[in-house]
């Protein structure tokens, strides 16, 4: 399968990939998706700021194809300096649109926004938007 020009970039150079480290300044929020024996697993781990609420950092972690790879850095770039409003309005699809993911692959949204929405509960949870 031939991918996309954005997709092959991001893919070949996976910015944002590995662990994140949180400081006393932030608190950080992580959600796991997937299933290895599915072939795909998704972690996405993000570093709040408490004292702006935004997101300073983002990092990830994947198992799968080249496609969830190139998903999940598109996702981190987008997340940082966001808000959780932000975040919670985050559609996922538009991610698939700007890497111009085929359509046999975009199970890789839907894990992107099953792990923004497992983030943004725990977010939630720990500061109640008013």
């Amino acid at each position: 399968m031939a991918y996309s020009t954005a997709i092959n970039q991001r893919f070949m150079q996976p910015h944002f990939a590995g662990d994140i480290s949180v400081d006393a300044d932030h608190i950080g929020y992580m959600a796991t998706v997937g299933a290895q024996q599915q072939g795909v697993v998704l972690s996405v781990m993000v570093a709040v700021n408490l004292a702006t609420q935004q997101i300073d950092a983002a990092q990830f972690k994947v198992y799968g194809c080249g496609a969830c790879i190139a998903v999940a850095r598109l996702l981190c770039e987008r997340l940082i300096g966001s808000s959780l409003k932000q975040v919670q309005s985050f559609n996922t699809q538009d991610l698939g649109a700007e890497l111009d993911l085929p359509m046999v692959k975009m199970h890789c949204t839907w894990l992107a926004a099953e792990a923004l929405e497992k983030m943004t509960t725990d977010w939630q949870l720990a500061n109640p938007i008013d």
